[in-house]
């Protein structure tokens, strides 16, 4: 029997723990650092997709090494189109989701052409 208070405190202990957790709203959940939801992007009151890429997610640009972001891809619906200058032809209103791609995930996906490349992929709003 002397288990017994020990059992109850540790269960009152895994009790409050879990109650501080459970308050945390979606909202305050970090955001996912090789995707840019749409949420996102129309909170960022930004016009076009290079400033919120930038902004959003400005270690995409960094991760690239000393070519610095000349060497990124980027992709609509599969489709390249062209490197990261191509971020300032959309809008933020004209894609629904953007994803980063590794180079080793790009060169996987689209060939030898990514070759220690990444890639940022645009899925267009429909």
């Amino acid at each position: 029997m002397r288990r017994c208070p020990r059992v109850v405190a540790s269960l009152l202990c895994a009790l409050a723990l879990a109650s501080c957790f459970s308050g945390r709203s979606r909202a305050s959940a970090p955001a996912d650092p090789y995707r840019i939801t749409v949420e996102e992007l129309e909170a960022s009151r930004l016009d076009n997709l290079y400033d919120a890429v930038r902004q959003l997610r400005p270690g995409w640009f960094r991760r690239v090494g000393t070519a610095g972001d000349q060497r990124i891809l980027v992709y609509l619906d599969d489709q390249q189109v062209g490197g990261v200058t191509a971020l300032g032809r959309f809008t933020t209103r004209s894609v629904s989701e953007i994803r980063y791609l590794a180079p080793t995930e790009a060169q996987v996906r689209y060939g030898q052409i990514n070759f220690g490349r990444p890639a940022i992929l645009l899925q267009s709003a429909h």
